[in-house]
């Protein structure tokens, strides 16, 4: 892979989906279990492994390991392909963008902050000086009866 991988940004990407829709106890071992493997292939992606060592390492059956990959590439976290019999194994890739931010160039992100804050400022209260007075004016009133 040519570019970096920021893994704290694929973690939060998880997490985000995870606030979203929970995943099962599988799904989150499976999907750190992948990371962990890709990392250790220095991110050359696709690898392959057994989906029987991987039932063994998460100690899960392994049709659940099944179930799980599947439920990981339907919220395109990872893709994968089946394996064809003993000796072929499954080819796995994580996703490493959300694809939103991907198509987004620098300058667009830049641009859309930019016009989604004009003028926001001038049209706020100023609420905590207000907040603030009254707050005073309270403690004021009060250390005057003790």
């Amino acid at each position: 892979m040519s570019k970096g991988v920021n893994i704290y940004e694929i973690m939060q990407r998880f997490w985000r989906e995870n606030e979203y829709e929970p995943f099962s106890t599988a799904e989150i071992a499976l999907y750190f279990f992948l990371i962990n493997r890709a990392n250790s292939r220095r991110w050359q992606m696709p690898f392959k492994y057994p989906t029987s060592v991987i039932s063994i390492a998460i100690q899960v059956t392994r049709q659940t390991v099944v179930n799980a990959r599947e439920s990981l590439r339907a919220r395109n976290l990872i893709t994968y392909t089946k394996g064809t019999g003993k000796g072929s194994h499954p080819m796995y890739s994580l996703v490493l963008t959300d694809g939103l931010t991907e198509c987004l160039t620098d300058e667009l992100t830049g641009t859309l902050q930019d016009s989604s804050t004009v003028g926001l400022s001038d049209s706020l209260t100023p609420y905590n000086i207000e907040d603030r007075k009254i707050k005073d004016k309270n403690s004021l009133v009060s250390t005057k009866k003790s």
